[in-house]
Order: C-alpha cells, then sequence, then structure tokens
C-alpha cells in the first residue's frame, strides 16, 4: 500500500524512521512520487518485536539517492521507506495488515494460524484469510517469572497469589489463557493484574507482585534487566497439560538454556515463532522484494549487531513450522524457490 508523506509521519511516537537523516537533492526530490512508504507493527516498544521490525525496517528500506549496495549502501527494495510502528500485540496487528492500515506486521505464529483459520478469537466473520506469510524470523518463548527468593516453584502455586496475565490485548494473555487452563488453574483462584511486563516487573521488584507471564524472544531485556535487580527464577512448563497444548494450540516444546538470565537454571517452556505478515493484496514484486531484501547477507549482518534474538534470524529455518496451515505470499514463495528453501 502507498500512503503518503503525512500519513507515515504523523504517528512519530510511535514509529521509528528506518532511515532517520536521509536528505534528498532537488534532483532526487523530483523521484519522489517512486517512494513508497511500509509501516511495519510490531507489538509494544518495550518488545523483542519493535526493535527487530526496527532493524527490518531499514534492512528493506532503498529511498532513491542510496549508496549501491554492491558499494556498501542499501540493499533493500528500490524507492521503499519503511517504519516499525508501535501496535498492543499480534491480534491488533494482524486485524491492522488485513483491512489495510499496515502494510505488514511480525506477529506470533499460533496467533497468525488462527487468524487464518478462523478459530478462538477469530471464528467465524472475524477470520483474516487475506493474510500471508513473508517468513518465520525467531522464536518467542513463554516466561513465566517469579523472584528467586519466592516459594513459587511450580504453576500450581500460582494458587492464592498475585500474577499478572499481561494487557488484554497482549499476546502474553492469550498464551497465559490457555496455559493456565491446560494446567487446570482457574484465574479466579488467583489476584490477576493486567500488566504490560515493564510495569510487572516494577512490580515485582517492589514486593507487589509475585508472578507475571511474558511472550518475548529470550533474552528479553526487561526480563534481564529484574534478574540483575532483585534475582528471579522461570517457572517450568512441561508434563503432559504442556505436550497437549504443543499439539493442540500450534506452540511447540522449548528450552530457555541455563544463564539466558543471571543465575537461572535451564527451564522447560513452551514458544512459537514470530513471523514476517503482509496482505494477499501486496503487489508480487514488492513481495519478492521484500523477501530478498530480508534474507539478503548484509541483512544477516545488520541483524546480528542489533540484537542478541536476531542472531537466530537464519534463512534455514524461515519456513520452519509454517506447514500447511499459513499461506506464503507468492512473491516471497517465488523466492524460496530460487533460493531452494522448502517447508
Amino acid at each position: 500500500m502507498t500512503v503518503s508523506i503525512r500519513t507515515v509521519l504523523l504517528p512519530l511516537g510511535l514509529a521509528v524512521l528506518a532511515v532517520a537523516g536521509l536528505a534528498l537533492t532537488p534532483q532526487e526530490g523530483a523521484k519522489a512520487q517512486d517512494i513508497r512508504f511500509l509501516r511495519i507493527g510490531a507489538g509494544p516498544t518495550s518488545g523483542t518485536s519493535f526493535s527487530i521490525a526496527g532493524l527490518i525496517a531499514n534492512a528493506i528500506s532503498n529511498p532513491p539517492g542510496s549508496r549501491p549496495c554492491e558499494k556498501g549502501g542499501s540493499c533493500g527494495v528500490p524507492g521503499v521507506i519503511a517504519v516499525a510502528q508501535s501496535t498492543q500485540g499480534s491480534s491488533e496487528s494482524l486485524r491492522s495488515v488485513a483491512r489495510g492500515g499496515l502494510d505488514a506486521a511480525l506477529a506470533q505464529g499460533d496467533t497468525l494460524i488462527a487468524a487464518v483459520n478462523g478459530q478462538g478469537d477469530f471464528a467465524g466473520k472475524a477470520a483474516l484469510k487475506n493474510l500471508r506469510a513473508i517468513g518465520v524470523l525467531y522464536p518467542a518463548t513463554v516466561h513465566v517469572v517469579v523472584r528467586k527468593d519466592s516459594r513459587i516453584k511450580t504453576l500450581r502455586d500460582l494458587r492464592g497469589k498475585r500474577v499478572s496475565l499481561g494487557e488484554k490485548t497482549s499476546d502474553a494473555f492469550a498464551n497465559a489463557r490457555r496455559i493456565l487452563a491446560a494446567f487446570n488453574i482457574p484465574l479466579d483462584q488467583m489476584a490477576v493484574y493486567n500488566l504490560t511486563a515493564n510495569a510487572a516487573a516494577d512490580l515485582m521488584a517492589a514486593g507487589k507482585l509475585d508472578a507475571f507471564f511474558a511472550v518475548d524472544g529470550a533474552p528479553a531485556v526487561t526480563i534481564q534487566d529484574l534478574a540483575e535487580r532483585v534475582g528471579i527464577a522461570l517457572l517450568p512448563l512441561n508434563g503432559p497439560p504442556a505436550l497437549k497444548l504443543a499439539d493442540k494450540t500450534f506452540l511447540d516444546s522449548a528450552e530457555i538454556p541455563a544463564d539466558t538470565y543471571k543465575g537461572v537454571a535451564a527451564t522447560a517452556t513452551l514458544q512459537t515463532g514470530i513471523v514476517l505478515v503482509v496482505n494477499a493484496a501486496m503487489p508480487d514484486d514488492l513481495a519478492l522484494g521484500l523477501t530478498r531484501a530480508l534474507w539478503h547477507k548484509n541483512t544477516a549482518k545488520l541483524l546480528a549487531n542489533g540484537h542478541p534474538v536476531a542472531k537466530r534470524i537464519t534463512l534455514e529455518t524461515a519456513l520452519s513450522g509454517l506447514g500447511n496451515n499459513i499461506p506464503l505470499h507468492p512473491g516471497a514463495a517465488a523466492f524460496y524457490a530460487e533460493a531452494d528453501v522448502t517447508r
């Protein structure tokens, strides 16, 4: 979708311009009609997805007048200027992409599958059949965080405790509800809070919260900081309930390695892939260009130097877990066929 400069620049508090400092010469300004602005939805500004979206926006941008890729300049899509825009989570991002409010989004794979296939909150007329995947980026991991000095050792110990499940529109909240239901822990047996991860961490540090759920790439900055401040532990998500979730809700069994967070042992958990998603109406040549730029060797260097989680973004896992549940955009499919990458 092509939008005006005014449309993109209005929400500066929520968007990160991928080409800060760009100055066009008069000759280059004459080419302004060829510029295409793309907005990438990416969850809260404090989350990993927002940081990664900013890096991707930079990688796929290639405004008129940029230095050629082969000379150390932009290897993005000619004429594209991309921005990362904050949203409340995958559900909001996907609905916005479906109706054309955003051009792309980073979204959890389990939420995307539900949206495309009309499941859960997306049942019936709420299904978003016009979403298409560009590729899988990195895993988002479920964290159930408690203080290290807490007596809470398992999910069942959360009964009677003060627990934040995440904001009601967030990915953390959706996952927390499914997980607690699978472990047969009713919400009315806890004092439930609906907080951002940052707010939950601050309350925990102050001794006013016993546990909180967060879904983010590991290591998550907010949880790293809390581990340094007060010491934390992570509750394991394993056993038959976790295996059943992995089978039925498009979550996978995983492990957070030891010392991902200071002093925290290896912990069994669940995870889902973060997928770059666009609207099916995106022109095939643009989707092909975005996919090619995303997996360019120079992009890999940019990502690896920009965020610890970004090192896990590789072409080899670009189609991991998509199966037949999530349709690829034809432009992206053309790139993977050229690169000989299969599901």
